[in-house]
């Protein structure tokens, strides 16, 4: 599959005009979130998108890493929310599901959503959100990582049976790098309507979710009911829906 190397990507959509920015290429970087720190810090304003070949040390949620080799998309929006940092935390299923939306409209079947922010197909994840604000700047970084190709016998062990690729799903006919771009765009619009305070529709965001599955997260057990308009997941725990605000998702079966 081509068409997902980032100067393509950065093509089509600066034909597309809707960037939202600046747009900056690498060709091999330790992540494109650190790029895009280091190019916030050097007090450059406004909006843009970091995109990369490759990642050396390409990170996820909660201290993970992504794997990242070539042929896959790895970038960096750099946002600038109109709203305090406490209404931020809504950009990140904001962009979970701009992404999920995106993939389901190119055709990709199954597509569901593990809250806050990753794209699961068959089980297995194809891409994944990490979301870093930066507070003192003004900035919320959203980084975005999609499985482009995979090749099994590069993938460590542990990860072989648990992520799959765009170049296995997306249906014949179907461009990658206009899907990719699309993507993109829809999460710079997504996270900049959320970070401008539009509350997130949960019924959009509930398509994609396993409603009435069991889950743990954070030492909380209950059957997943939706998300509240600024995001956090709602629980049904015996009678009473509780919202959770942070946490992994973990089955906890019993369906």
């Amino acid at each position: 599959m081509g068409g997902l190397e980032p100067a393509a990507l950065a093509s089509l959509l600066g034909r597309r005009g809707r960037s939202g920015g600046r747009i900056l290429v690498f060709d091999t970087v330790d992540s494109t979130q650190d790029e895009a720190e280091r190019w916030v810090a050097a007090g450059n304003p406004g909006c843009a998108l970091v995109l990369a070949r490759v990642q050396r040390a390409g990170r996820g949620r909660l201290g993970r890493s992504w794997h990242s080799p070539a042929g896959g998309v790895y970038a960096t929006l750099v946002l600038r929310p109109s709203q305090p940092p406490d209404r931020w935390p809504a950009m990140t299923v904001a962009a979970g599901l701009a992404l999920a939306e995106a993939l389901d409209d190119a055709g990709v079947p199954g597509v569901a959503l593990k809250w806050p922010n990753d794209c699961l197909v068959r089980g297995r994840k194809l891409a994944g959100i990490l979301a870093q604000a930066l507070p003192d700047a003004g900035a919320v970084l959203v980084g975005v990582g999609i499985n482009g190709t995979l090749d099994p016998a590069a993938l460590p062990p542990e990860l072989a049976d648990r992520v799959e690729a765009l170049d296995r799903v997306l249906p014949a006919g179907v461009a990658a790098d206009a899907t990719c771009a699309d993507a993109l765009e829809r999460i710079a619009a997504a996270c900049g309507a959320a970070g401008d305070g539009i509350p997130l529709d949960p019924g959009r965001v509930a398509r994609f979710l396993a409603i009435g599955r069991m889950v743990d997260v954070a030492g909380r057990r209950g059957r997943v009911r939706g998300v509240a308009p600024r995001g956090a997941l709602v629980l049904a725990i015996g009678d009473e829906d509780v919202e959770v605000d942070v946490g992994e998702v973990c089955d906890a079966g019993g369906d």
